[in-house]
């Protein structure tokens, strides 16, 4: 009896959603071995993308995003000295669009 050939099962990339956008979100990354790669990502629709678009998106919008601003109050109470850095405070970053991920 032939022995039926053996399934390879490869990892082909996870899926991203775009949403908040009415347009498309073209992603362009240089991959070393493989030079550039570029994906656009549709909005309101699950986009295949290839493995290292998929980790460069997830590492940089996965994540709750902040930035330091001034600390309008605190720096009234104590108001700094000339040449010293005001009281800052981290704000979480309202973002325009944002994107979902699924593997």
């Amino acid at each position: 009896m032939a022995k039926a050939p053996g399934v390879i099962l490869e990892k082909s990339g996870g899926q991203v959603r775009l949403r908040g956008m009415k347009h498309a979100l073209p992603v362009c990354l240089d991959i070393e071995g493989k030079g550039q790669v570029r994906v656009s990502i549709a909005p309101n629709k699950w986009t295949k993308v290839p493995d290292e678009i998929y980790e460069f998106l997830q590492t940089t919008f996965d994540t709750t995003r902040y930035t330091e601003i001034p600390d309008v109050e605190a720096n009234q109470r104590n108001p700094h000295a000339p040449g010293e850095q005001p009281i800052m405070k981290q704000e979480e970053v309202d973002p325009q669009f944002f994107l979902e991920f699924r593997n």
